[in-house]
């Protein structure tokens, strides 16, 4: 199967970022020294301004953020750790961008682009087959859905879309979708397979090896437990997605998830479709965009961590691997599919009726394979039973208490992260990091402020 590689670009760049090509003095922030930076013009690919800034001692973006500088006149550096050929500018001015600020570039999925329709004539008829769908608004579902028969039977297109996209990391610390995957079609693992090939096909290979900016797994095998479980409570990555394509043997704790992917009256169809460039042009677009939360807001985030941890008491032998803040994840995606600024209670809503319908699907799915043999790939006997608190431990908790306790005594509604670490006595960061991480998983607290500050819930 040939697929996209963003760091060889042989299929080309988005809109929007030869739209910032053009752009004079503008894009991502990458220091060379205290006071030199240089731009970057694309986040998949090292093309950088070829010439670079000098900060005066005011100015200081942080690295990586989203710029367009004015500037001084152009000097030639005299400073020999350059190339000899380089010039600089003095900057004058910082104005940070928005990528949605881009209108004229943000991507387009009316029709089929690229000349797809005309090289293969199978596109041309799914899209045909599918055109008032892209007339409602769900141009991303629609195109995602021409690959399959019957995927909106099955929600296989909300599934896979939610997790093509991701969430970035906000509230709930580490950002990304967990998924688990069932099919109802026998002992056979095919459907299980087509899910993996899909999501393959459709993301970058970039997006399934490490890289900084978002990395997608499959896991079925211990191992791939492991490393995804490692790289998320450690925060080494700002998004990590993934699928259990197999239920795992009793004694490890699942990583939580957000949706199920079911398969039952589903069927891929377009194994040997060609790639869709504008499906990636889209993904690389909507990644990008990382929704602020307003205070006012984070109450009924909250809110809906009760409402998530509620259901999950009430089916606690099934739902424990359920993500407590999977509403507020699932919200923060259909903002980006929608290429929205802002999160809003609209969204949070619409994530809830999402959430409420595809959990029921997962209830349901978890009764079917726990009674079929075919359906799993352990003994349901032995596994362990789990509660609200899953595999919390002792020394969690207490951090937990701890937040309550700081915020009563001192008055305050978040307590910032310094005071933790003050009352808690832990030299190890990692550990005070991960139990953190734990805590927000159960949704016994909420972080705002880049995970700088929490409040129990």
């Amino acid at each position: 199967m040939l697929r996209a590689n963003l760091a060889k670009r042989w299929r080309g760049f988005a809109a929007y970022e030869k739209a910032l090509f053009k752009m004079p003095h503008a894009g991502w922030v990458k220091y060379l020294s205290n006071n030199m930076i240089q731009l970057r013009k694309s986040k998949f690919t090292d093309i950088f301004t070829p010439h670079v800034y000098r900060l005066p001692s005011d100015l200081s973006p942080t690295a990586d953020a989203f710029v367009q500088l004015e500037v001084d006149r152009a000097e030639k550096i005299r400073d020999k750790s350059f190339q000899g050929g380089q010039r600089h500018y003095d900057v004058l001015k910082i104005n940070h961008l928005d990528l949605l600020d881009l209108d004229s570039s943000r991507p387009f999925l009316g029709q089929p682009q690229h000349n797809i329709d005309v090289m293969f004539p199978e596109i041309k008829e799914m899209y045909s087959e599918k055109k008032d769908q892209f007339d409602k608004g769900k141009e991303f579902l629609s195109r995602i859905s021409c690959y399959w028969k019957n995927a909106e039977e099955d929600k296989l297109d909300w599934a896979l879309a939610i997790q093509l996209l991701s969430c970035p990391n906000s509230v709930y610390g580490v950002g990304g979708i967990g998924s688990e995957s069932f099919s109802d079609k026998g002992s056979t693992k095919a459907p299980i397979k087509d899910i993996q090939k899909a999501i393959r096909f459709m993301l970058p290979s970039d997006f399934t090896s490490s890289n900084d900016l978002y990395e997608y797994h499959f896991i079925d095998q211990e191992h791939d437990y492991s490393a995804v479980e490692r790289k998320r409570m450690t925060a080494s990555k700002s998004e990590i997605s993934y699928n259990y394509l197999y239920h795992l043997p009793p004694g490890l704790n699942s990583i939580p998830i957000q949706i199920p992917t079911i398969i039952r009256n589903a069927e891929f169809t377009s194994k040997k479709a060609p790639f869709d460039p504008d499906i990636l042009e889209y993904i690389i677009y909507s990644i990008l965009i990382t929704p602020p939360v307003d205070m006012g807001l984070v109450s009924e985030i909250e809110r809906s961590v009760r409402q998530v941890n509620k259901k999950k008491k009430s089916n606690i032998t099934k739902s424990s691997s359920i993500d407590s803040y999977a509403i507020a994840k699932l919200a923060m995606t259909l903002c980006r599919m929608e290429l929205g600024n802002k999160l809003n209670d609209a969204y949070i809503s619409r994530a809830t009726k999402l959430f409420t319908e595809m959990y029921k699907n997962y209830l349901a799915e978890r009764d079917r394979s726990e009674s079929d043999p075919y359906g799993r790939t352990w003994n349901v006997d032995g596994a362990k039973t789990l509660d609200i608190n899953g595999e919390l431990l002792s020394k969690d908790m207490s951090i937990r208490y701890m937040i309550s306790d700081i915020s009563e005594d001192l008055g305050i509604e978040w307590v910032p992260l310094p005071l933790i670490k003050e009352r808690a006595n832990i030299n190890d960061n990692t550990d005070l990091m991960i139990s953190l991480q734990m805590l927000m998983d159960h949704g016994h607290i909420i972080a705002i402020k880049n995970m700088n500050e929490f409040k129990a819930i």
